[in-house]
């Protein structure tokens, strides 16, 4: 499965609700995440128009979702660099079931690669995934959370299968790079 910018554009703005005169705005934030090398592999240099695997359109996507936490662009790309063994560890879970989310306490990814008083912070250890059932357990241990941000990581995929197969992707594609991408995992697993 190999993207358009244009295809990779119009995923974004069904997404997100984003009208025909708010695409600029739209760009605008891809070509900040360019400008920070995410998702790799997609700057091919001037001439070349981009195109987008299952990987860097999954990472667009989460990339947008967490600048609707909040996140600027910067500190987005940082969070998904720095734990994007957690997310693709995710995504292989999301392809066997449903109900897998991503979630963070998003004021702890604020100071993400700072230092505290000479202490590494340790902010992107709060950057989790799990099943319905385990978060739902969390949930009911009000105690130990002030604030959590959930991202349902199965419903972006499902929404992503959607839109791509109803704008052209060819029935079975999408599917056959989710495959592909979760072999690919267990081959970096297993050092091949």
């Amino acid at each position: 499965m190999k993207l358009t910018y244009r295809q990779v554009e119009g995923l974004l703005a069904e997404l997100h609700g984003i009208r025909e005169e708010g695409r600029l705005a739209l760009q605008a934030r891809v070509r900040h995440f360019q400008r920070y090398g995410w998702p790799g592999g997609t700057n091919t240099g001037r001439g070349r128009a981009a195109t987008y695997d299952f990987g860097a359109v999954l990472g667009l996507c989460l990339g947008f979702e967490l600048l609707q936490i909040g996140l600027t662009p910067e500190r987005a790309v940082d969070v998904l660099r720095e734990n994007w063994g957690y997310v693709r560890q995710a995504t292989a879970l999301a392809m066997r079931t449903d109900g897998i989310f991503i979630y963070c306490d998003p004021a702890a990814l604020e100071n993400l690669g700072k230092t505290i008083l000479g202490e590494e912070n340790s902010a992107s250890d709060t950057f989790f995934f799990a099943g319905a059932g385990i978060l739902r357990e969390k949930l009911e241990q009000p105690q130990h959370i002030r604030r959590l941000a959930i991202i349902n990581l199965s419903l972006i995929l499902q929404l992503m299968k959607a839109h791509l197969e109803t704008n052209g992707l060819p029935e079975g594609a999408f599917n056959k790079a989710r495959r592909q991408w979760d072999i690919s995992i267990l081959a970096e697993e297993h050092g091949d």
